[in-house]
């Protein structure tokens, strides 16, 4: 449904978002946010944090997390997402954050990314 990618750490601020389809389009992107960072961060509490995925489901969504250096990349869909899928969003992510490391390194200039199509 939709792929969208907040800064690293405990301020959890989205900057990029990208909506695949129409079907609930009313999700809020700071709330989706937000609820990823709060539940990283309890579950570094628990455990020393680690950088690769996380997944939560409920009620027919599935939200996949990669945690990287700078950012972490969130995926919404409809169901679990599969091991090919889960090896090229790694692979995105990594790349995603050596081309814009300066840019998510500032959050002023995170609010200004120009979207590459």
């Amino acid at each position: 449904r939709r792929v969208l990618f907040r800064s690293a750490g405990t301020t959890g601020i989205p900057f990029y978002e990208y909506i695949f389809s129409s079907a609930r389009t009313t999700i809020d992107t700071a709330l989706i946010s937000g609820i990823s960072t709060a539940l990283s961060m309890f579950l570094n509490e628990l455990d020393e944090e680690k950088l690769g995925f996380e997944h939560m489901e409920r009620a027919g969504v599935s939200i996949t997390s990669h945690k990287g250096d700078l950012s972490t990349m969130m995926v919404i869909s409809d169901a679990p997402l599969p091991p090919i899928i889960l090896e090229q969003l790694e692979l995105g992510h990594k790349a995603v954050e050596s081309k814009f490391s300066k840019q998510m390194m500032i959050p002023d200039r995170m609010m200004s990314w120009k979207v590459c199509k």
